[in-house]
């Protein structure tokens, strides 16, 4: 039992165990000594096999789940953080089981620890050192002076008041612009979804921000299959995504030159949800990512990163609003990269980890003396942006 056993005790290798080719949550409450044997050679032999695992775990975790479910989540989780040091584990280790099992969570808050003082302050990111970043974001390429849509038909998919400004550039730049509002029905009950889930809704939400006039609602579902196709015939390029919905191939395929997606962090290595923080945690460049979107999660080709220096005595949430803010012109810019065929940049799937929501007491840790660190760091600081401001 995980409340009685040691580090030593969860990580027991035996030679003779083979690794695991996939598990599942449910082995996690009824898995024998076998099991437990064979998912520990998986965590040392090649841990990316149990990432969908880990994926599950953390949805599970906002469900009650039986005591001997918490018990085989949490042993899961404390073998694959001692044997890979991949802080995710950690992460949902003190979310799921940290209070539970105080003897083990002290065990790996000493790990933690000791990872982050043998880094210099951050943590170290599986397998890739943070000058491999740098020079990353420092090899992007460079943007068009001068740019022209060339009558090229952009769709700007969202609620119309994220995109007034892109707009209102984008056409003067020459793209045949359309915004495009989704009708989303859902089971939520809170306003936002029902804003969301009829055209009068949609309406009342954009005209308490200004906006009147020069959008469409499309009231057509995300996964008509047809949707694709529907817009190919309007001779569609290319668009720009801000739904908050997971878009699907029928609704991909109707662009040639893609859906962007402007993601907060550096690609391929950050991906997932509070990717800024992700990043100060592992000392990389703060920045963005515009991409293609594929079916993955933020999988899709790049078409250019973006790095941004914090301000001397900047708060993490201030940076994090600061780059947000810079959103409009990233797309501008990738747009004209797209128009101009500057070739597109690999996004390997097996390059970077999926990241989730962060535990406040690793939380805390970033943005106090992990930020004042960071903001201080003149290797972090790199010289990515782009020189082109909004019009």
């Amino acid at each position: 039992m995980i409340a009685s056993a040691s580090l030593a005790d969860l990580t027991a290798a035996d030679p003779g165990a083979a690794p695991l080719t996939a598990a599942t949550i449910e082995q996690l409450a009824a898995g024998d000594r076998t099991f437990w044997l064979r998912l520990n050679a998986t965590f040392r032999h090649n841990p990316r096999v149990l990432d969908n695992l880990l994926r599950r775990v953390h949805f599970a975790r906002r469900r009650m789940q039986p005591p001997e479910m918490v018990a085989g989540i949490a042993r899961y989780l404390a073998a694959g953080y001692a044997l890979t040091t991949d802080v995710r584990y950690y992460n949902e280790f003190l979310w799921t089981a940290g209070t539970l099992f105080p003897a083990v969570a002290d065990e790996l808050r000493q790990q933690y620890r000791h990872a982050l003082a043998g880094y210099g302050g951050y943590y170290p990111f599986p397998g890739v050192p943070r000058d491999v970043v740098a020079a990353f974001v420092r090899s992007q390429p460079p943007i068009p002076a001068e740019v022209s849509g060339s009558g090229k038909r952009l769709f700007l998919l969202g609620q119309p008041f994220r995109f007034t400004r892109l707009a209102s550039r984008a056409r003067r730049a020459g793209f045949h612009t359309s915004v495009d509002v989704f009708v989303v029905r859902r089971r939520g009950k809170g306003v936002r979804d029902r804003l969301k889930s009829s055209r009068a809704g949609l309406r009342v939400a954009n005209l308490a921000k200004g906006v009147v006039r020069g959008y469409r609602i499309v009231d057509r579902a995300l996964d008509d299959p047809d949707l694709g196709r529907w817009y190919q015939q309007q001779r569609a390029d290319v668009a720009v995504q801000r739904i908050g919905e997971i878009l699907r191939a029928n609704l991909l395929a109707g662009f040639p030159l893609g859906v962007l997606n402007d993601h907060q962090a550096v690609l391929p290595w950050v991906r997932g949800w509070q990717s800024l923080e992700w990043s100060v945690l592992y000392g990389f460049p703060g920045g963005a990512t515009v991409h293609l979107i594929d079916e993955g999660l933020d999988t899709g080709p790049i078409v250019r990163t973006w790095a941004y220096s914090p301000l001397s005595n900047e708060t993490l949430a201030d940076f994090g609003a600061r780059i947000l803010s810079r959103s409009d012109e990233r797309f501008f810019d990738a747009l004209a990269l797209r128009v101009h065929g500057v070739a597109l940049q690999p996004n390997p799937a097996d390059a970077g980890l999926q990241h989730f929501e962060i535990h406040p007491q690793i939380m805390d840790e970033i943005a106090g003396p992990i930020m004042a660190r960071y903001t201080a760091d003149q290797s972090v600081r790199v010289h990515g942006e782009s020189t082109r401001r909004s019009d």
